[in-house]
């Protein structure tokens, strides 16, 4: 989970049990109201589901120049989801690969993010420049060779 800046709201990724189906039970984002209650508690209730990808294995904030947005990486369906946790909704949804798992921004050029992708064995470049026509895009893939097997 992820706490918002000011420790006001917490960001839980819910995944389904192996008892339900993504009909019955889909995965979400769930926003909990941490505000202080009449006994100086966090409430910790609910505030926002957002439904998201299967396989969500990981989320984190970045801003690359629309504010602070929610980078969630989707293992089972190949994606990255973009989310507006304000709103909360889905900005975009960007087609990563085979089994993206690490993600991770340029620590030079916060418009420029890396995911990795286990099962294309390989590395995706994407854009995040506002406004570029390629925002949300791959825009190069980093190819690693297989081992070869005798």
């Amino acid at each position: 989970f992820l706490l918002s800046r000011d420790g006001n709201q917490a960001y839980v990724l819910h995944r389904n049990t192996q008892e339900s189906t993504a009909s019955t039970d889909p995965a979400a984002l769930v926003v909990l109201d941490r505000r202080l209650n009449q006994n100086g508690e966090p409430t910790n209730s609910p505030s926002a589901v957002l439904e998201v990808c299967s396989g969500a294995t990981n989320m984190q904030f970045h801003d690359a120049g629309r504010g602070s947005l929610l980078f969630i990486t989707c293992f089972e369906g190949g994606q990255v989801y973009v989310v507006d946790p304000q709103a909360p909704l889905v900005e975009a949804i960007i087609e990563a690969g085979h089994g993206p798992t690490a993600l991770t921004f340029s620590p030079t050029d916060p418009t420029i993010a890396f995911v990795a992708d286990y099962a294309d064995n390989d590395a995706s470049v994407i854009d995040l420049q506002p406004g570029s026509p390629t925002e949300y895009m791959v825009v190069q893939r980093l190819g690693f060779p297989h081992a070869s097997t005798p």
